[in-house]
């Protein structure tokens, strides 16, 4: 029959459509990530407990970029390190930053990114790393904002000092 020799190009072309729009769709996020003057970088695009590590010089300049929804809120905050993972409820991931913690900045996520394989929305700071501090010591990043209009906690991110 003509359909049955049809069925492996219309399978074909269907997986080829499947596939084409998933490359056209941007990842939701939320996001955070490390950019470091050195050629450093760390951090996701999806939400998790597991914190990445990285490393950094004395004078380095670091983008700290959090990402998620376009205009979404978000909050980002600094501890001495992580602690596990606590489940708020509402909310997707979960904390990893031990105490005490500190609020870094919030605001609304203003900048629109035409990445593709990026969040749709992202603000970044840059944060100057003093010179003279003793190796080994760290700092965790942890950020809450929205990916496809859900609270979700980012991935931490755990830096040191060489």
């Amino acid at each position: 029959m003509l359909h049955e020799a049809l069925r492996p190009f219309l399978l074909a072309g269907a997986a080829l459509v499947a596939v084409s729009s998933l490359g056209a769709a941007q990842l939701v996020g939320p996001g955070l990530t490390w950019k470091g003057s050195s050629g450093t970088f760390a951090g996701g695009y999806f939400p998790g407990c597991s914190p990445d590590q990285v490393s950094f010089g004395g004078g380095e300049t670091v983008e700290v970029t959090v990402w998620g929804d376009d205009l979404a809120p978000f909050w980002l905050a600094a501890a001495p390190s992580t602690s596990g993972c606590l489940p708020v409820p509402g909310i997707g991931g979960g904390f990893a930053l031990s105490t005490p913690f500190v609020v870094l900045s919030t605001g609304v996520l203003s900048r629109t990114s035409p990445c593709l394989a990026c969040p749709p929305g992202s603000e970044s700071f840059l944060l100057r790393v003093p010179g003279g501090l003793p190796p080994g010591f760290t700092l965790s990043l942890q950020a809450l904002t929205f990916g496809a209009n859900v609270p979700a906690f980012t991935v931490p991110i755990t830096a040191s000092s060489k």
